[in-house]
């Protein structure tokens, strides 16, 4: 079958019917994402509208936004957009009928298709890809009956792909749902088997609390005030026998950050730097990485350090702003701001231990947080959560087990995003090799 090398201008068609804007009339505005998506950004009253006049589209046109193009802010309008308005950033085109419209949006996501864009943006400041340029880029064109049979075929594998995506993603949920289920049997003493001769959970309780009372004496920290005693109504659900409820307050110490000085972004506190300065979104994002906090806001020179506290590696911290009760440990010494909490107990276990607590127990904590624009909880909230306490022997009998089954599933959702990957590189595979032209002729 011979196909045709042609310019776009041979297949599409400028549309450029303006609208006069009338103040009090309301007009769709639309908006174009990098996936293709074509949907309605908003209504706005012609008064609220800059300009005079706009470009009315209709549906089953083809449209791309100017600034976007290359990275694949193109599409075909829909049915429920048609009259709606835009900018002259994003030209509107009628699709002639020697192409499909499906065979055309299939042919613009191609490599060569993309190294044109490139090619054209290179070096521009400012890569505004104008409909003159845009018509004269160039894709390889079959006649209708080949276009037919490809674009069935495509949206076959399409299907068949989407079928695999939708597995990968409940798997993905099933993952999800096992790493709580691992979580809520460990906090119910159900992971792994009591030992009778293990030290009672109170006995270390009275360790930490001897612990912080030697540390208060020699004021390394602060007196805490004394925490509610824990009603039966509170507690959730049973324990062994030789384990305690307490509340996390009692069961370590939690400090806030610091960062007195304001504005926090105040080029002072940072030229020249070089003591890390870790964020609430780093404590975040220490998800992907073991929960180990290794990116860096900043970097605090000597002003900047003056009005902090450095945290030593290892210090287990806890989101009280925008990202609540998310947790990750320093990868190196750092110094935090007050919307990050700071854990510190009798042994290093203990504190693997609460972490686990508090990411089984995350969505209980984001209760606590009022409905505001940014969500925020305080150092009292943390402070009166309760947690069960196993005896240490078993904490670390937990914690091990946990850290191998946690290991387990990271390698299930590993080996489902390496999956996932295939698949899409599969796709794209299949979209190149239905769309290689045999016999083309040039334009």
């Amino acid at each position: 079958m011979s196909w045709k090398r042609v310019q776009l201008s041979e297949v599409l068609i400028q549309q450029k019917e303006t609208v006069e804007l009338k103040s009090n009339e309301e007009y769709t505005l639309v908006t174009i994402s990098k996936t293709g998506a074509i949907t309605k950004r908003e209504t706005k009253k012609g008064v609220e509208i800059k300009g005079k006049s706009a470009l009315k589209i209709k549906s089953g046109d083809f449209i791309y936004s100017r600034l976007a193009v290359h990275s694949g802010a193109f599409g075909i309008i829909p049915k429920e957009l048609n009259d709606a308005i835009v900018t002259n950033e994003m030209p509107s085109f009628e699709i002639k009928d020697n192409i499909l419209p499906e065979f055309l949006i299939h042919s613009l996501t191609l490599p060569d298709f993309s190294h044109q864009i490139t090619h054209l943006t290179k070096g521009v400041g400012r890569t505004r890809v104008k409909e003159k340029s845009f018509l004269g880029l160039e894709i390889n064109l079959p006649t209708l009956s080949q276009q037919k049979k490809i674009v069935t075929w495509l949206a076959s594998c399409s299907n068949i792909s989407d079928n695999i995506s939708a597995n990968q993603i409940a798997q993905f949920n099933l993952i999800k749902q096992l790493r709580q289920a691992f979580l809520r049997e460990a906090m119910q003493g159900k992971l792994v088997p009591q030992d009778k001769n293990d030290e009672p959970a109170s006995v270390l309780l009275e360790k930490i609390k001897a612990e912080k009372e030697r540390l208060v004496k020699e004021k390394r920290i602060k007196k805490q005030k004394p925490l509610p005693p824990i009603t039966e109504e509170e507690i959730p659900f049973e324990i062994p026998e030789n384990w305690v409820w307490c509340r996390l307050g009692d069961s370590g110490e939690l400090k806030r950050g610091k960062s007195k000085h304001r504005p926090r972004n105040d080029h002072k506190l940072f030229a020249g730097g070089e003591y890390p300065f870790v964020q609430t979104g780093d404590v975040a994002r220490s998800k992907s990485n073991g929960y180990i906090i290794e990116t860096i806001n900043g970097y605090y020179n000597d002003f900047g350090l003056a009005q902090s506290e450095m945290q030593p590696i290892g210090t287990l911290c806890i989101t009280i702003a925008a990202n609540i009760a998310e947790c990750g440990f320093l990868g190196f010494d750092a110094c935090v701001p007050d919307s990050i909490v700071c854990y510190s107990s009798l042994d290093n276990t203990t504190e693997k231990y609460t972490f686990y607590y508090l990411i089984d127990a995350r969505e209980e904590i984001e209760k606590y947080a009022p409905a505001t624009a940014q969500k925020n909880i305080n150092l009292g909230i943390l402070n009166s959560l309760l947690i069960p306490i196993p005896p240490l022997s078993e904490q670390e009998r937990i914690v091990a087990k946990l850290d191998e089954l946690m290991a387990y599933c990271d390698e299930l959702v590993k080996n489902i995003k390496e999956s996932q990957r295939q698949n899409e590189l599969l796709l794209q595979q299949v979209l190149r090799e239905a769309l290689e032209p045999t016999n083309v002729q040039p334009v």
